[in-house]
């Protein structure tokens, strides 16, 4: 029992921090143009960290497809080659 309550405390607690970060966030974006201005751009930082992150994630799983199909173009290129040779010999 006292777990739980631990834990609905320190959820509570979270929930009015990012309450209380969202209200200073807010008065910061209406404040002088200065602070929208930094605001903006650690948004804009934020973001592009993020989507570069989810681009590496996105990119290191479509590596099986790029595999197979450089397997695919090693044989051919094999096999042309084994072409190549056998009309010099003939």
């Amino acid at each position: 029992m006292a777990a739980r309550r631990s834990i609905t405390r320190t959820l509570a607690i979270l929930v009015l921090f990012i309450g209380m970060e969202g209200a200073a966030l807010s008065m910061l974006s209406h404040g002088a143009a200065m602070q929208r201005f930094f605001l903006a751009k650690g948004a804009h930082a934020f973001m592009a960290k993020t989507w570069g992150a989810a681009e590496s994630v996105r990119r290191y799983f479509s590596l099986g497809k790029e595999n197979d199909r450089l397997a695919q173009e090693n044989f051919e290129l094999a096999r042309q080659l084994q072409e190549y040779r056998h009309r010099d010999d003939g």
